[in-house]
């Protein structure tokens, strides 16, 4: 993976987990104060959790791929 790939992937990380963050706090402050419906509830925290899934799989990817110190990338074949 190139330095640029990897930055891409560390900013798509970054911005998916600002979104998780907002869509928690959504959920979180509907159990006080429901303002839409439960079949809309129901579909967003099925959204989150398959935001939680794709987060969980960049996490690997960035693992996997992050540089060496010595400069060398973490390449899998």
């Amino acid at each position: 993976m190139t330095t640029e790939q990897f930055n891409k992937l560390t900013k798509e990380f970054s911005e998916l987990k600002e979104k998780m963050d907002s869509l928690r706090i959504f959920i979180n402050g509907q159990t006080k104060n429901q303002t839409i419906d439960d079949i809309n509830l129901d579909l967003l925290i099925s959204q989150l959790k398959a935001m939680e899934t794709y987060f969980s799989i960049l996490t690997i990817r960035i693992g996997i791929n992050t540089p060496a110190e010595n400069g060398e990338e973490n390449n899998i074949h």
